[in-house]
């Protein structure tokens, strides 16, 4: 079953412009964050925007999180130096407040990766990776390869487009992708040096 969270703020820090970039929960749009029973960490901006999007199998060694109050930083590792990160802040929901809430869903999440509780004299922006990816370096990562398919292979999706375009943003923002797009070409050219296809 999917667990949700309300949310009062959240920020993704850019590594652009060297700062973090706010949204503000309001009546309109909520901001949550749901861990759903795929064991995928999203946060939402009302129904349709997704901010973040993290696969958590396998994550105790790329993702982490450190909490203070009723706020999380959490830290995804891309590659050596490079990390994406974003905070957000928990609000008060019935009769729990917002630093419960945040303590409930930080036991929740730390049964599938770090949770890391930081004492007021520490900072969690110092325990983060130093640099981030932005989206479009990922994109260019993922796509440096000049080649094309064959014909035959390039229209062998029955999605329509806006629905791809959802899936594939979906899968870049989820941390763990760019690691599994290696796995999968390391062994498609083992298999190709094995001449098994």
């Amino acid at each position: 079953m999917d667990r949700t969270w309300k949310l009062s703020k959240y920020a993704r820090w850019s590594a652009v412009t060297k700062d973090w970039q706010i949204t503000d929960s309001d009546k309109d749009q909520e901001l949550r964050l749901t861990l759903t029973k795929s064991k995928h960490l999203v946060v939402s901006f009302g129904h349709h925007s997704v901010q973040e999007n993290f696969s958590l199998w396998n994550a105790v060694s790329t993702v982490k999180a450190f909490i203070k109050d009723d706020s999380m930083l959490v830290v995804c590792q891309i590659k050596l130096n490079e990390s994406r990160r974003f905070r957000i802040q928990f609000a008060e929901s019935g009769d729990c407040s917002a630093v419960k809430n945040c303590q409930q869903a930080s036991q929740i999440i730390s049964t599938l990766m770090p949770v890391k509780e930081l004492g007021k004299a520490n900072s969690a922006e110092e325990k983060a990776t130093p640099s981030e990816v932005p989206l479009k370096s990922l994109v260019e990562m993922l796509t440096d390869d000049k080649s094309s398919l064959p014909r035959a292979y390039r229209r062998a999706t029955t999605l329509p487009p806006n629905s791809l375009k959802t899936m594939i943003r979906l899968c870049l923002s989820d941390c763990n992708f760019p690691a599994f797009v290696g796995q999968v070409e390391k062994e498609l050219n083992a298999m190709k040096s094995e001449k098994l296809c």
